[in-house]
């Protein structure tokens, strides 16, 4: 019965479709670019069942990792990199004003330097929470009255993990209020009542799971069988999947129990709202995903729960089973075929885009920002992204015309627009694309 439920979904699935500044100018609407994904289907492929198969097994594999190391992947330097950096310029708070010395000093004590690595057990995040790299949830700016600095580019949110993460727990700070952790794609300081540790029996309750579940909206409530709040699915969300009755799906949700262990509850949803993992890689899936994902505002660092680039693309594109690495340059080069662009002219870089790059498979890289590329539209390469702004110039000094968000673009988005230099756009910036799929291995009907 569930055998059958996860191949009737699959080939469902299959046909479903930076910074303040002195002057902030008014952004270029959008409306020139359609903000439907399903408007950017210009042609349709599947991959080999056998090859998506291995692809969830990878990524499930490199998810479950942590419960397996036996020594920290982070060494001291790695570890604690941020307070060297903080001592040596120790940035500015909340209220705009220089954090002090002496508060980097306390912060200093307390992650007990010296006693790295403290623990080495295996956990779970059991809510969602921010990784931070201090531990606190007091910010580091830099300099303020610049852009692309101050607010919101707090230099100590590293990222955010999801319930549910699979964790190695590495050190504690000396009041134990901060754990750190290490996930398969990213390591920081939590709050320890965000995680519990994972004994053998609550891992071993996985092995026999039916299978996993990914969410296909991007805010569904989890309740327990009394009504009790569980946890809120969100795409890039895995859960492994206890039974299957009707239209009933029930999944298994790890929270924290009263002595800091984890625990498996239960959770009833309708089979409608879920999938199995893998949701099959195609152009349509792609766009289905991203359409969840439109108009969400950008999270730098996963603040305030919210995706930057990077968050985006690993979420959408691990929904369908392909793993990545958290930030944007790792996942531009990670396991090889970067294609370098950045000796060649704007028109070339496109050129090679669109005679090379596979849309809904493709990554496309500039410094610090990840995209996905998506198809061609009137000429043009069109991406998916999570932007923050385009780099602007003016007599005012440098602001930032601003997208803010989950947006479709050509990459020459602010072309035109008052203070927007060539040099600043997109295809100027380009250095490069990965394809994530090799043509050799996509089916076209």
């Amino acid at each position: 019965m569930t055998k059958g439920f996860i191949v009737t979904l699959a080939l469902a699935g299959g046909l479903l479709l930076s910074g303040c500044s002195f002057k902030t100018p008014a952004p270029k609407p959008l409306s020139s670019f359609s903000q439907d994904p399903a408007l950017y289907l210009a042609s349709s492929y599947a991959l080999d069942q056998e090859r998506e198969q291995a692809l969830a097994k990878d990524y499930l594999t490199r998810h479950l990792s942590p419960w397996s190391s036996t020594a920290p992947r982070e060494n001291r330097l790695s570890t604690f990199w941020g307070l060297r950096s903080a001592k040596s310029h120790p940035g500015y708070g909340e209220n705009r004003l220089p954090n002090s010395k002496e508060w980097i000093e306390r912060l200093e004590y307390e992650m007990n330097e010296e006693g790295y690595p403290s623990l080495l057990e295996p956990g779970i995040i059991t809510q969602d929470t921010d990784a931070r790299v201090m531990p606190t949830h007091k910010p580091r700016f830099y300099d303020f009255k610049k852009a692309g600095e101050g607010y919101p580019f707090d230099y100590w949110q590293n990222s955010y993990l999801f319930s549910g993460t699979p964790v190695l727990i590495t050190h504690a700070t000396r009041d134990r209020e901060w754990f750190y952790v290490e996930a398969s794609f990213v390591s920081g300081w939590v709050r320890s009542l965000a995680v519990a540790r994972a004994s053998s029996a609550f891992k071993g309750e996985v092995e026999g799971v039916l299978g996993w579940a990914i969410p296909l909206n991007d805010s569904i409530p989890l309740y327990d069988s009394q009504g009790e709040f569980l946890d809120r699915a969100r795409l890039g969300k895995l859960y492994p999947i206890h039974a299957l009755e009707g239209e009933t799906l029930t999944l298994k949700v790890p929270k924290r129990g009263a002595s800091g262990e984890a625990i498996w509850q239960e959770s009833q949803v309708s089979r409608s709202d879920f999938a199995p993992f893998p949701l099959s890689f195609t152009p349509e899936n792609g766009a289905r995903l991203a359409a969840k994902l439109m108009g969400e505002k950008y999270g730098w660092g996963g603040m305030y729960g919210n995706r930057d680039c990077s968050a985006m693309v690993r979420d959408l594109v691990g929904s369908m089973g392909v793993w990545l690495p958290r930030n944007s340059a790792a996942q531009a080069k990670f396991q090889g075929g970067f294609v370098d662009l950045s000796a060649l002219e704007p028109k070339e870089k496109e050129s090679r885009i669109l005679a090379e790059a596979i849309p809904w498979a493709s990554l496309l890289y500039l410094k610090g920002h990840i995209m996905l590329y998506i198809g061609e539209h009137k000429g043009r390469a069109m991406v998916l992204h999570d932007a923050w702004g385009i780099r602007t110039e003016g007599s005012e000094g440098e602001g930032r015309l601003i997208l803010g968000g989950v947006v479709i673009t050509d990459l020459s988005v602010g072309e035109g627009v008052e203070g927007v230099k060539e040099k600043s756009l997109l295809l100027h910036r380009l250095e490069g694309f990965r394809n994530l799929l090799s043509p050799l291995e996509i089916k076209k009907p």
